[in-house]
């Protein structure tokens, strides 16, 4: 697993297992699912993080 912040875009990603995500599903308000062609999820994308001050 492993988790990356854009600062710039305030945007966490969470990578859930090394895979080609082909397609993404809103799982809720803010939080994007981005599976594989099998679609198994691969990682997690959650919108409108603030990071550390």
């Amino acid at each position: 697993m492993r988790i990356d912040y854009d600062p710039d875009a305030h945007a966490l990603y969470i990578t859930v297992r090394d895979a080609e995500p082909t397609f993404g599903e809103d799982v809720s308000p803010g939080v994007i699912g981005h599976y594989d062609s099998l679609g198994q999820l691969v990682g997690v994308e959650i919108l409108d993080v603030i990071g550390p001050v």
